[in-house]
């Protein structure tokens, strides 16, 4: 009888970790933004090279992610579906300012949009 016992255990086990295995994602599905960040330097570049900037992705009002890299990187973002908004950063001396136009971007599931900022500064 106990080796009975122990098969059933053992039945319960797999029947119990198959189930777990089954059990759906609570993930949602994302997509990514992507793009060039280059900083507005017009026609004169310090010694001190260029600033890092920073982009920011927003749904509404409400800040989703951000990232910041050096001027002419590439970012990117990753979202879960929905409209937003891309606003660009750099800094000049103490304060951060913003030299281009928010652009904004629908993400869909699975799927890659771009919003580049070029230098347009000059």
């Amino acid at each position: 009888m106990s080796t009975v016992r122990k098969l059933v255990g053992i039945v319960l086990v797999a029947v119990a970790l198959t189930f777990a295995a089954c059990t759906t994602s609570t993930s949602r599905p994302t997509g990514v933004v992507t793009g060039s960040a280059n900083a507005c330097r017009g026609l004169a570049v310090s010694a001190k090279g260029l600033p890092p900037v920073t982009v920011l992705l927003y749904s509404g009002s409400r800040l989703i992610t951000s990232e910041t890299l050096p001027s002419g990187g590439e970012y990117r973002l990753t979202a879960t579906p929905g409209a937003y908004t891309v606003e660009f950063r750099q800094r000049a001396g103490t304060r951060s300012f913003q030299p281009y136009r928010p652009k904004p971007v629908t993400v869909q599931a699975g799927r890659t949009v771009t919003a580049n900022f070029f230098n347009m500064c000059m």
